[in-house]
């Protein structure tokens, strides 16, 4: 039998859009941020122009 490949705990998964803000106490730099949907950047992707976002956002934005 194949082993199973294991899969990213919950909050790690790419069909969700970036965390809330609040769960930090910090204010965090716009690098830390998805360009999309200005949350914390979760699972982030840079694009060749240096704009960051969720890979979520990235997906919506390039269907």
């Amino acid at each position: 039998m194949a082993a199973q490949e294991p899969s990213p705990p919950p909050s790690l998964e790419g069909n969700k859009p970036g965390f809330p803000k609040k769960i930090l106490a910090n204010d965090l730099e716009d690098k830390h941020l998805c360009n999309s949907c200005q949350k914390i950047l979760r699972r982030p992707l840079q694009a060749q122009c240096g704009h960051r976002f969720c890979s979520f956002c990235f997906n919506k934005i390039v269907r």
